[in-house]
């Protein structure tokens, strides 16, 4: 105790009034574990968050090599004459593709290529299609 009666030694004096200091500063053990629990709770479920757009971003590039692909295959595909419209097939890298025509009333003819691959061992397809008009023979 200290000199002042009925006032404990870990006691001080603020504007006058006698202030505790036992129970007035720091976090109890218990506050500490549920702000932890919390904020791993938050983290973890960034995190998630992240591995999700990372997959996401992961297909969406091979979507777009496969997109890619079909329209290199195509452009020159619709260039040629209903004699040379024959089905094609071949790969590049990992992807499988698959060009077929098709006739079309009043002449057009619609070429269809089909690329495929696998994803984390699932089958994946992209598919693109142009209607044209073949090339006359002169």
């Amino acid at each position: 105790m200290s000199k002042l009666k009925n006032i404990p030694d870990k006691c001080f004096f603020l504007n006058n009034k006698v202030i505790d200091n036992r129970n007035a500063f720091g976090f109890t053990l218990i506050e500490i574990i549920i702000a932890t629990l919390i904020l791993s709770i938050g983290i973890t479920g960034i995190i998630g968050v992240f591995n999700t757009s990372i997959r996401a971003t992961s297909r969406g590039d091979r979507v777009n090599i496969a997109t890619s692909i079909a329209r290199q295959i195509l452009e020159p595909s619709v260039a040629v004459s209903a004699d040379n419209c024959m089905p094609q097939e071949g790969s590049v890298g990992r992807y499988e593709w698959n060009l077929t025509y098709s006739q079309k009333p009043h002449g057009l003819m619609k070429a269809t290529i089909v690329v495929k691959w696998l994803d984390k061992g699932q089958p994946e397809t992209f598919e693109l299609s142009r209607i044209f008009l073949p090339r006359q023979e002169s």
